[in-house]
């Protein structure tokens, strides 16, 4: 009976360790199946990121290649700009020297103009200065001509009451030659009167001799011819020349 029981109680204990162990297999496995149901679960989750990864790095390299496109053509548009950029900087040179050059005319024509100016200053002062000479001239030769026309009136005045006509005909055509006398003189406006007239054959033109002691001393031409008187104006060669009464002038011959 001991016997026969310690079999039962073996068998109950091979019956109790089978059902453990069974129980434990069962326990393990279930662990295992769970344990590779998320390893597949985990194993899908990171197929599905390797996926997104790898669109990821495909999108990335599309954009590369268009960014490498547009980085291409950025380089040509600047190459491009720096070209345009070398032109207009040639161009900028170019005007910068034309303006200094136009500056440096400029600044010229303002001097030539600034001399223009002061020519012009000084022409009007001339000019003023002139016209002021003008008048005095003027006014000198109206007091010459009335002096001179007084003068005229007097020495003629004086040869009538000096002389008689008839007989001062009758010397002149007795003369071998048209010769006569200074009678009076101005220094001051370089003109003289004489004796002989136009009944001495004498007229407005004639070129006379003035001479002193047989000697040639001026030269006069005959402004005024009277009938017998002329007044004389010495030609300006024999401006400085002084001329006294009683000086002989003789008419001269073939001058022009």
């Amino acid at each position: 009976m001991d016997k026969n029981n310690q079999i039962i109680i073996a068998g109950i204990l091979i019956i109790i360790l089978a059902t453990g162990s069974a129980f434990l297999f069962y326990m393990q496995s279930d662990a295992e199946s769970k344990k590779i149901v998320s390893l597949k679960r985990e194993t899908a989750v990171i197929i599905e990121e390797r996926i997104a990864f790898i669109m990821k790095v495909e999108k990335i390299k599309k954009q590369k290649k268009e960014l490498t496109f547009n980085l291409q053509d950025y380089s040509t548009k600047i190459r491009n700009n720096e070209a345009e950029i070398s032109d207009i900087k040639k161009v900028k040179e170019d005007m910068s020297t034309q303006l200094k050059e136009k500056k440096e005319a400029l600044y010229q024509m303002q001097q030539v103009l600034k001399d223009v100016k002061l020519v012009e200053s000084s022409f009007k002062d001339n000019l003023s200065e002139a016209k002021s000479e003008h008048e005095d001239v003027l006014q000198a030769q109206g007091s010459m001509l009335r002096e001179k026309s007084m003068l005229e009136d007097k020495i003629k005045s004086y040869l009538k009451v000096s002389r008689g006509v008839e007989l001062r005909k009758i010397v002149v055509k007795m003369a071998s030659s048209v010769n006569g006398k200074i009678i009076d003189v101005n220094n001051e406006y370089n003109f003289a009167v004489i004796d002989l007239g136009s009944m001495d054959n004498v007229k407005n033109g004639d070129v006379l001799g003035v001479y002193r002691d047989a000697t040639l001393i001026a030269k006069a031409i005959i402004e005024n011819a009277y009938e017998d008187m002329s007044s004389i104006i010495v030609f300006d060669e024999w401006r400085n020349v002084e001329i006294f009464c009683d000086d002989t002038v003789k008419l001269l011959e073939n001058i022009e």
